[in-house]
Protein backbone atom coordinates (compact mmCIF):
# COMPACT_ATOMS: atom_id res chain seq x y z
CA UNK A 1 0.00 0.00 0.00
CA UNK A 2 2.80 2.70 0.43
CA UNK A 3 4.21 1.84 -2.78
CA UNK A 4 0.86 2.75 -4.28
CA UNK A 5 0.50 6.26 -2.12
CA UNK A 6 4.47 6.79 -2.45
CA UNK A 7 4.93 6.14 -5.93
CA UNK A 8 2.06 5.74 -7.86
CA UNK A 9 -0.31 8.62 -6.35
CA UNK A 10 2.41 11.07 -7.04
CA UNK A 11 3.08 9.93 -11.08
CA UNK A 12 2.44 12.91 -13.54
CA UNK A 13 1.65 10.30 -15.95
CA UNK A 14 -1.53 8.96 -13.88
CA UNK A 15 -4.43 8.38 -15.63
CA UNK A 16 -8.28 7.61 -14.70
CA UNK A 17 -8.06 4.27 -15.99
CA UNK A 18 -5.10 3.29 -13.90
CA UNK A 19 -6.75 4.98 -10.92
CA UNK A 20 -10.21 2.36 -11.49
CA UNK A 21 -7.90 -0.33 -12.49
CA UNK A 22 -6.75 0.08 -8.59
CA UNK A 23 -9.71 0.60 -7.20
CA UNK A 24 -11.31 -2.67 -8.68
CA UNK A 25 -8.53 -4.37 -7.25
CA UNK A 26 -8.78 -3.33 -3.75
CA UNK A 27 -12.34 -3.65 -3.91
CA UNK A 28 -12.14 -6.80 -5.36
CA UNK A 29 -9.68 -7.68 -2.14
CA UNK A 30 -12.17 -6.11 0.04
CA UNK A 31 -15.06 -8.84 -0.86
CA UNK A 32 -12.43 -11.85 -0.60
CA UNK A 33 -11.33 -11.12 2.26
CA UNK A 34 -11.92 -13.83 5.45
CA UNK A 35 -12.50 -13.23 8.55
CA UNK A 36 -8.40 -13.28 9.84
CA UNK A 37 -9.22 -13.51 13.83
CA UNK A 38 -12.01 -15.66 13.57
CA UNK A 39 -9.78 -18.23 11.39
CA UNK A 40 -6.44 -17.71 13.60
CA UNK A 41 -9.01 -18.48 17.11
CA UNK A 42 -9.76 -21.88 15.46
CA UNK A 43 -6.46 -22.85 14.47
CA UNK A 44 -5.19 -22.20 18.32
CA UNK A 45 -8.30 -24.48 19.55
CA UNK A 46 -7.38 -26.89 16.98
CA UNK A 47 -3.70 -26.97 17.95
CA UNK A 48 -4.78 -26.89 21.73
CA UNK A 49 -7.26 -29.79 21.55
CA UNK A 50 -4.45 -31.63 19.72
CA UNK A 51 -1.95 -31.25 22.52
CA UNK A 52 -4.51 -32.29 25.36
CA UNK A 53 -5.03 -35.83 23.26
CA UNK A 54 -1.69 -36.08 23.12
CA UNK A 55 -1.08 -35.50 27.00
CA UNK A 56 -3.45 -37.82 27.32
CA UNK A 57 -2.04 -40.92 25.75
CA UNK A 58 1.47 -39.95 26.71
CA UNK A 59 2.92 -41.58 30.04
CA UNK A 60 3.74 -39.25 32.94
CA UNK A 61 7.40 -38.68 32.50
CA UNK A 62 6.77 -37.45 29.02
CA UNK A 63 4.21 -35.12 30.46
CA UNK A 64 6.20 -33.68 33.37
CA UNK A 65 8.64 -32.95 30.61
CA UNK A 66 6.44 -31.20 28.22
CA UNK A 67 4.51 -29.15 30.56
CA UNK A 68 6.44 -29.14 33.81
CA UNK A 69 3.90 -30.64 36.13
CA UNK A 70 3.15 -34.13 37.50
CA UNK A 71 0.58 -35.45 35.17
CA UNK A 72 -1.50 -35.97 37.92
CA UNK A 73 -1.23 -32.48 39.28
CA UNK A 74 -3.34 -31.05 35.96
CA UNK A 75 -7.30 -31.95 35.36
CA UNK A 76 -7.44 -32.01 31.38
CA UNK A 77 -10.84 -32.81 31.36
CA UNK A 78 -10.86 -29.37 33.38
CA UNK A 79 -8.54 -27.93 31.19
CA UNK A 80 -10.60 -28.80 28.16
CA UNK A 81 -13.91 -27.84 29.84
CA UNK A 82 -12.70 -24.26 30.25
CA UNK A 83 -10.79 -24.16 26.75
CA UNK A 84 -13.91 -24.57 25.37
CA UNK A 85 -15.61 -21.61 27.14
CA UNK A 86 -12.24 -19.18 26.74
CA UNK A 87 -12.27 -20.30 22.71
CA UNK A 88 -15.85 -19.64 22.50
CA UNK A 89 -15.61 -16.30 24.22
CA UNK A 90 -12.62 -15.23 21.86
CA UNK A 91 -14.67 -16.17 18.97
CA UNK A 92 -17.61 -14.13 20.02
CA UNK A 93 -15.54 -11.17 20.56
CA UNK A 94 -14.11 -11.82 16.98
CA UNK A 95 -17.52 -11.08 15.49
CA UNK A 96 -17.62 -7.63 17.08
CA UNK A 97 -16.52 -4.59 15.39
CA UNK A 98 -12.74 -3.60 16.70
CA UNK A 99 -14.20 -0.35 18.15
CA UNK A 100 -16.81 -1.82 19.99
CA UNK A 101 -13.91 -4.01 21.65
CA UNK A 102 -11.42 -1.31 22.12
CA UNK A 103 -14.53 0.73 24.03
CA UNK A 104 -14.66 -2.26 26.58
CA UNK A 105 -12.21 -3.76 28.43
CA UNK A 106 -9.11 -5.20 26.47
CA UNK A 107 -9.75 -8.45 24.99
CA UNK A 108 -6.81 -10.18 26.75
CA UNK A 109 -8.40 -8.98 30.37
CA UNK A 110 -11.93 -10.55 29.49
CA UNK A 111 -10.12 -14.03 28.86
CA UNK A 112 -8.09 -13.75 32.01
CA UNK A 113 -10.99 -13.20 34.10
CA UNK A 114 -11.75 -17.09 33.09
CA UNK A 115 -8.23 -18.23 32.98
CA UNK A 116 -7.62 -16.91 36.84
CA UNK A 117 -10.38 -19.20 37.59
CA UNK A 118 -7.85 -21.36 38.45
CA UNK A 119 -4.73 -22.49 37.40
CA UNK A 120 -5.28 -24.13 33.90
CA UNK A 121 -1.40 -25.48 32.75
CA UNK A 122 -1.81 -26.70 29.21
CA UNK A 123 -4.75 -23.85 28.36
CA UNK A 124 -2.38 -21.19 29.30
CA UNK A 125 -0.04 -22.18 26.92
CA UNK A 126 -2.14 -21.95 24.01
CA UNK A 127 -4.31 -19.05 24.79
CA UNK A 128 -3.00 -16.54 21.91
CA UNK A 129 -2.45 -12.65 22.93
CA UNK A 130 -5.39 -11.58 21.14
CA UNK A 131 -5.42 -7.85 21.25
CA UNK A 132 -2.09 -7.04 19.45
CA UNK A 133 -3.54 -9.31 16.37
CA UNK A 134 -6.52 -7.03 16.75
CA UNK A 135 -4.84 -4.07 16.53
CA UNK A 136 -2.60 -5.50 13.74
CA UNK A 137 -6.22 -6.26 11.43
CA UNK A 138 -7.44 -2.73 12.45
CA UNK A 139 -4.08 -1.05 11.06
CA UNK A 140 -4.01 -3.36 8.04
CA UNK A 141 -7.65 -1.98 7.48
CA UNK A 142 -7.03 1.45 7.89
CA UNK A 143 -3.77 1.07 5.22
CA UNK A 144 -6.20 -0.28 2.48
CA UNK A 145 -8.84 1.51 2.91
CA UNK A 146 -6.88 5.02 2.95
CA UNK A 147 -4.88 3.93 -0.05
CA UNK A 148 -8.65 3.38 -1.48
CA UNK A 149 -9.62 7.21 -0.58
CA UNK A 150 -6.23 8.90 -1.77
CA UNK A 151 -7.03 6.92 -5.06
CA UNK A 152 -10.14 8.01 -5.64
CA UNK A 153 -9.49 11.56 -4.24
CA UNK A 154 -6.13 11.75 -7.27
CA UNK A 155 -8.57 10.25 -9.71
CA UNK A 156 -11.20 12.81 -8.93
CA UNK A 157 -8.40 15.36 -9.08
CA UNK A 158 -7.13 14.26 -12.57
CA UNK A 159 -10.86 14.60 -13.34
CA UNK A 160 -12.27 17.53 -12.03
CA UNK A 161 -8.65 19.92 -12.02
CA UNK A 162 -9.42 20.22 -8.03
CA UNK A 163 -9.54 18.16 -4.91
CA UNK A 164 -13.29 17.07 -4.00
CA UNK A 165 -14.84 18.85 -1.03
CA UNK A 166 -15.41 15.47 0.72
CA UNK A 167 -14.68 11.74 0.64
CA UNK A 168 -18.57 11.15 -0.52
CA UNK A 169 -18.06 13.31 -3.80
CA UNK A 170 -14.76 11.25 -4.53
CA UNK A 171 -16.36 8.21 -4.11
CA UNK A 172 -19.24 9.11 -6.16
CA UNK A 173 -17.04 10.49 -8.70
CA UNK A 174 -15.71 7.12 -9.04
CA UNK A 175 -18.50 4.89 -8.76
CA UNK A 176 -18.14 3.66 -5.38
CA UNK A 177 -21.28 2.91 -3.10
CA UNK A 178 -18.90 4.46 -0.36
CA UNK A 179 -15.79 3.87 1.85
CA UNK A 180 -15.62 1.34 4.61
CA UNK A 181 -15.71 2.31 8.46
CA UNK A 182 -13.15 3.66 10.57
CA UNK A 183 -12.20 0.44 12.59
CA UNK A 184 -11.60 2.18 15.42
CA UNK A 185 -14.55 4.13 15.59
CA UNK A 186 -17.28 2.72 13.30
CA UNK A 187 -17.96 6.21 11.73
CA UNK A 188 -16.47 7.40 8.26
CA UNK A 189 -12.59 8.36 8.21
CA UNK A 190 -11.87 12.18 8.24
CA UNK A 191 -10.80 14.29 5.51
CA UNK A 192 -8.77 17.43 5.55
CA UNK A 193 -6.69 19.31 3.35
CA UNK A 194 -3.74 20.96 4.85
CA UNK A 195 -1.11 23.01 2.89
CA UNK A 196 -2.69 21.96 -0.62
CA UNK A 197 -2.48 18.15 0.60
CA UNK A 198 -5.15 15.69 1.21
CA UNK A 199 -5.34 13.52 3.96
CA UNK A 200 -7.17 10.66 5.25
CA UNK A 201 -7.34 9.71 8.97
CA UNK A 202 -8.52 7.42 11.63
CA UNK A 203 -8.80 8.55 14.76
CA UNK A 204 -6.48 6.18 15.94
CA UNK A 205 -6.56 3.66 19.09
CA UNK A 206 -7.48 6.53 21.54
CA UNK A 207 -10.69 6.79 19.55
CA UNK A 208 -10.32 10.44 19.82
CA UNK A 209 -10.41 13.00 16.71
CA UNK A 210 -7.67 15.63 16.24
CA UNK A 211 -8.26 16.75 13.63
CA UNK A 212 -6.09 14.66 11.32
CA UNK A 213 -3.48 17.50 13.26
CA UNK A 214 -1.30 15.45 15.46
CA UNK A 215 -0.46 11.75 14.08
CA UNK A 216 -0.47 8.65 16.28
CA UNK A 217 3.29 7.91 15.39
CA UNK A 218 2.01 4.28 14.40
CA UNK A 219 0.16 4.00 17.97
CA UNK A 220 3.08 5.24 20.19
CA UNK A 221 1.34 8.59 21.54
CA UNK A 222 -2.29 10.24 20.98
CA UNK A 223 -3.26 11.22 17.94
CA UNK A 224 -4.63 10.08 14.75
CA UNK A 225 -3.49 7.44 12.40
CA UNK A 226 -2.90 9.86 9.17
CA UNK A 227 -2.23 9.08 5.64
CA UNK A 228 -1.28 10.80 2.81
CA UNK A 229 0.44 10.14 -0.65
CA UNK A 230 3.73 12.18 1.31
CA UNK A 231 3.47 8.90 3.40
Amino acid sequence: MSSIRDVTLSCPDLTVEQCDRLLNLIAEHQRSEIGVIGEAIRMEYISFRMAVDLLQQGGPDEFEEAIGVPKDAVNLEAELRMGSRVFAAYLKMSEQPYHEVLRGRKVDNQIDTLLHASDFKVLSLFVPPVDPLWDYVAREHVRLAGTQMLIAIRRYELTEGNLPESLDIAAQEAGLDGFPADPYSGQPFGYKVIDDRPIVYSVGSDQKDDGGLVDWNDGQQPGDFILSTDD
